[in-house]
Parts: C-alpha cells; structure tokens; sequence
C-alpha cells in the first residue's frame, strides 16, 4: 500500500468516527469526534506533498480537534440556551472549519485527478464537495427556520438524517477511490 492510499485510508476511518456515535450511556461517546479528527490530520499529513489544498485541510482538521473536545467534554453546553448563546456560536465555527476542511480535502482530489487525467474520480469529488456543502448549508437553513416552531416536524429531521447518512457514506468512499487510484499514479 503506498503512502497515497494509506493517508486516504486514515481519512477514511477518520470520518468514521466523526460520523458514528456509539454510546454505552448518554454521555460516554466510544468513537469521539476528537479521535476522527486526529485520524484525518494524520491521514492529511501523508497528503500535504501532493496538494496544499491537503496541507490547508490539515490545518483546518488539525483545529476540529481542539473543538471537537468541547464537544467531547460537554463542558461548556447549557440546557434551554438562548437561540444564539456561546455554545450555539461554537457549533456553528465548528460546522464552518468542517465545511472547508472538506471543501479544501475534495478539493484536492479534484486537482489530483485533473493532472492525472482521471475524469470519474473528478466528477465524483467535485459532486461530494457539492453534495456536503449544499447539505450544510440546507441543515443550517432549516434548523434556524425551525428554531421558533413549537412541534418540529419529524419527517424533515429524518428525511434530513438519511440525506446526511448517505452523502457522509459517498464522502467516505470517495476517500477510499481516491485512495486507489490516486495511489497508483501519485
């Protein structure tokens, strides 16, 4: 396996931690956030020579870790908050850094791919970037429209949920395509 596949790799199981929550109790997370940050950013760092798009997503994962342990401690979220309280802020700066951590991370594969003249792995890069940002972006949208409503309606916010499942599960194969055959040319 060479140094291209493993780093995708690592990105990979990365953002299987950052995707899964498996906890024993309401509060103990067995796949912390923080882990699948640390994952990424290692997995980044084997990447950073082929693009500084991958160097600028390491920075970027390199700081969701550092916020992905507010998270993780719960220390500073309050029940019954104001609408845009500090803790609210975070998770949004959070949501942001996660946006453009990915953007800049399909972004080089785009870029990768451009060079070594591989069209399928291009479109399907530039789609995932596409497809997370405009979920983003559409969750934020709509969860600050519900913020006020008195019943949210559950069909949204599982038609939502499955819609993230699947872009997060075409994201992470993508790290593993990119992986392959990027693995084989960069």
């Amino acid at each position: 396996m060479t140094r291209t596949e493993r780093g995708f790799r690592l990105v990979f199981w990365g953002l299987v931690f950052v995707v899964l929550d498996i906890h024993l109790d309401e509060s103990v997370n067995l796949l912390p956030d923080f882990v699948g940050f640390i994952l990424v950013t290692v997995g980044l760092g084997r990447l950073v020579t082929l693009s500084g798009r991958f160097r600028a997503a390491r920075v970027l994962a390199a700081m969701l870790i550092v916020l992905s342990l507010a998270d993780f401690s719960d220390l500073v979220r309050e029940e019954g908050a104001p609408w845009l309280d500090g803790w609210r802020v975070l998770e949004i700066f959070v949501d942001v850094v996660d946006v453009a951590m990915v953007w800049l991370l399909c972004g080089g594969i785009v870029a990768l791919a451009k060079a070594h003249e591989l069209p399928d792995l291009r479109y399907r890069a530039e789609t995932r970037r596409g497809l997370y940002v405009g979920f983003q972006v559409a969750s934020w949208i709509v969860l600050f429209a519900m913020k006020d409503a008195p019943e949210p309606p559950v069909a949204l916010f599982v038609g939502m949920f499955v819609f993230a499942v699947v872009v997060m599960l075409l994201l992470m194969g993508l790290m593993l395509r990119a992986g392959r055959e990027l693995g084989e040319v960069a």
